[in-house]
């Protein structure tokens, strides 16, 4: 297992490469869940909503790695892939039938 600090500190850059790559418009909005024994797992909703975790889209392919790499986030990593396939991203959605909406899509 690898220290609660070098695995924050990996996180970290994670998300800024996820910033500088356009995933979110910055990494302040990112939620750190931990274990008492260090284990650390991050998620946050990416600029067009789709779901990031640990600093990249969540795809079918991710969501395994991830099971494999912190087996004691699996329950939650399904739950993430379940949910997040329901979503559709901003850029998927219609015009806003709101007058005063202000939204961007």
């Amino acid at each position: 297992m690898r220290p609660p600090e070098a695995e924050m500190r990996r996180l970290l850059l994670a998300w800024d490469r996820a910033v500088a790559a356009g995933l979110m418009l910055s990494g302040t909005d990112v939620n750190y869940r931990t274990t008492p024994n260090g284990d650390v797992l991050s998620d946050a909703i990416g600029a067009d909503g789709q779901l990031l975790v640990d600093g990249q889209e969540l795809t079918s392919e991710w969501a395994a790695r991830l099971r494999q790499t912190k087996p004691v986030f699996a329950g939650l990593i399904d739950t993430f892939e379940t949910v997040s396939a329901e979503w559709t991203r901003i850029s998927d959605m219609g015009p806003c039938e709101h007058s005063i909406c202000s939204c961007t899509h």
